[in-house]
């Protein structure tokens, strides 16, 4: 008689097991962001704060220049340049064009006489992230001018949950280098760096080499300075 309930708990067992993953691989994304030392803000379509890094936690807690008001509202020093911010990120999470278009960039002047903080919204689409809600739209990133600048390989890296011989890869692949260039340099085979790169793409949700290159370039956070 009991047998019959076996394939429910055998489904039980199993969805279980998938959440428990799910949790993992959630707290280990999120171990992976408050170890950045920009502040990394998800916002969903109505431009509100739903979820923030460490590092945006301590930026918004000193007030100085940024801030999250009720409800995840965006507060800058003043109301001028809060709704300038507001505006930004509404553009963003409208904006059905491409992603590497998409977006933009200003600066937060801080009363305290500070640097001020360079803010960046991105769709989630144009950085590979996968969050799995829909109304998440964009990623606010805070750049604090007074510390020290991430490397660009160890931001792939922390960006995407990539190894730092899949970073390597990616990051001269968009630079235009040839598979046996970069092989070369990283002192790896043509087939090996081939699954360097497949790698990549599978951990950042593309299928081609061309859209990991896209997905690369397309990111301010890397190649605004240059």
């Amino acid at each position: 008689e009991g047998t019959r309930y076996l394939p429910h708990f055998a489904r039980a067992f199993a969805i279980r097991d998938e959440l428990t993953v799910l949790r993992e691989e959630t707290t280990a994304k999120a171990q992976a962001l408050d170890r950045l030392p920009l502040g990394v803000l998800f916002l969903d379509d109505r431009g509100q704060v739903r979820e923030v890094n460490r590092t945006a936690r301590t930026i918004a807690g000193a007030s100085d220049g940024f801030a999250i008001g009720r409800e995840g509202r965006l507060r800058a020093a003043t109301p001028a340049l809060t709704a300038e911010l507001e505006a930004l990120v509404a553009q963003t999470c409208a904006s059905d064009g491409e992603p590497v278009d998409a977006g933009g960039a200003m600066e937060l002047p801080r009363p305290s006489g500070l640097r001020p903080y360079n803010a960046l919204v991105c769709p989630l689409r144009s950085l590979g992230f996968d969050i799995g809600l829909g109304r998440w739209r964009a990623v606010l990133f805070l750049r604090d001018s007074e510390t020290e600048q991430v490397p660009p390989i160890e931001l792939i890296q922390r960006l995407h949950g990539l190894s730092r011989r899949e970073a390597e890869a990616v990051w001269a692949l968009s630079h235009g280098k040839r598979h046996r260039e970069i092989a070369d340099e990283l002192a790896v085979s043509v087939d090996t760096l081939r699954t360097y790169l497949r790698r990549a793409a599978d951990k950042t949700g593309v299928r081609r080499q061309g859209e990991l290159v896209r997905l690369i370039i397309g990111n301010p956070l890397l190649f605004d300075d240059q």
